[in-house]
């Protein structure tokens, strides 16, 4: 899967979850989210997860904090 590949879908995952509308090329920060707590930060993690079968480590989850940091992230487990 490429890269482009894989932001596309966590964006999906992102507005899904957000409700609202991220575009791949958007800057996208947890702290600038107002719905992005910690109910929905693990309702992120968990359907990365799903989306990607992967499985994050505790340290991994908690740096999950901006689209760039989840495609990285993503792109790591995937090249494992």
């Amino acid at each position: 899967m490429s890269r482009d590949e894989i932001k596309t879908v966590v964006c999906e995952i992102l507005s899904t979850t957000l409700k609202r509308t991220i575009e791949p090329h958007e800057s996208v920060f947890r702290e600038q989210e107002e719905h992005w707590d910690s109910l929905k930060h693990v309702e992120i993690v968990l359907n990365l997860e799903s989306a990607f079968n992967i499985q994050l480590t505790e340290v991994e989850m908690t740096e999950l904090n901006s689209l760039a940091q989840i495609v990285e992230s993503v792109e790591h487990h995937l090249e494992t």
